[in-house]
């Protein structure tokens, strides 16, 4: 009698220690759902990390939701993975869309805003990222790239820098289907300086890979492309990076083709006029600091004279 009670207190504790390992194991498996989060880089501004604050990556060529880096590639740069039935999660700051892909070995991989993720575990070029703040993988190839929150994949269709003439401006740069384009006082020759809050308020004009901008009738200008921080291909104008505006608390978004709400807000931003830009000067070095203006005479739509004026700088003598 007392082996059978000996026997059924045993097979009790059994039973109680098999279920209290299950929840552990789905505990576990709770906690390792990536949380994909944005964390500020002194060099780089807000980029996107998971497991433990390791900074991810994007591949330039990858198509929309369809990783092109397997076998080798793989292993230097190795997904984040997720199991069946498992959703990544964002953290605070993260408005991107994030999903899933299926992997050519059958893995799901995370996706952000349609571009696969991936760690950087280190090759020839560089040592692996161990550390949380370690961007090592950053621009590797000219194809790897840390991912912002604006980041997001660009299609390969065509993008045609139009003029549209505006009452008040002259001729002015558009794009997709008439809307107006700015410029950045702030920027650098053919370097951007508008991310993060910036270019959610400022979307940049963007072309997917491979893909050059057009010029429509009357656009006289340089059109060239600038590479931004996670790899997204700028257009620019004459060295002026162009971005479109979808408002925020000073104005709102320009809505239809035609709208400039933009139009000097901060006393930084401006409508691009085809005759001009903001463009930096370089000059001699034994030369003052100096201010080019230029001013266009039109009759009927046409510049029939422009004029440039030279203002020099110099210090006051004591």
């Amino acid at each position: 009698m007392m082996a059978l009670r000996w026997r059924w207190l045993l097979m009790m504790l059994a039973v109680v220690s098999s279920l209290s390992l299950g929840g552990l194991a789905q505990t576990a498996q709770a906690q390792s759902v990536p949380t994909i989060a944005l964390v500020g880089n002194p060099t780089l501004g807000q980029i996107l990390t998971a497991n433990n604050g390791l900074t991810l990556y994007v591949f330039m060529n990858d198509t929309e939701n369809t990783s092109a880096c397997n076998g080798g590639c793989a292993a230097v740069w190795p997904p984040l993975l997720v199991d069946e039935n498992v959703a990544p999660t964002a953290g605070t700051g993260v408005s991107g869309v994030l999903g899933t892909t299926v992997r050519q070995d059958g893995k799901r991989q995370v996706t952000y805003n349609g571009l696969p993720l991936y760690f950087f575990a280190g090759n020839a070029a560089a040592p692996a990222d161990t550390q949380p703040g370690n961007t090592n993988g950053q621009g590797i190839g000219g194809v790897w790239f840390v991912v912002k929150g604006e980041t997001r994949f660009v299609g390969t269709g065509a993008v045609d820098v139009a003029r549209r003439s505006a009452s008040t401006f002259d001729r002015i740069l558009t794009a997709k289907s008439g809307f107006t384009l700015y410029q950045f006082k702030n920027d650098k020759a053919n370097e951007s300086v508008c991310y993060d809050g910036c270019a959610r308020v400022w979307p940049p004009l963007l072309l997917g890979k491979g893909i050059l901008p057009t010029a429509g009738q009357g656009v006289s200008g340089e059109l060239g492309v600038t590479v931004r921080r996670d790899g997204g291909r700028q257009v620019t104008y004459n060295g002026s990076p162009l971005y479109f505006f979808a408002g925020n608390a000073a104005a709102p978004a320009d809505a239809q083709p035609g709208d400039t709400n933009g139009q000097g807000v901060g006393g930084v931003w401006f409508v691009n006029q085809i005759y001009g830009t903001f463009l930096p000067i370089t000059l001699a070095a034994n030369l003052p600091p100096v201010v080019y203006v230029r001013f266009h005479f039109t009759c009927g739509g046409h510049v029939i004279r422009t004029y440039c004026f030279a203002f020099w700088r110099f210090a006051q003598k004591s």
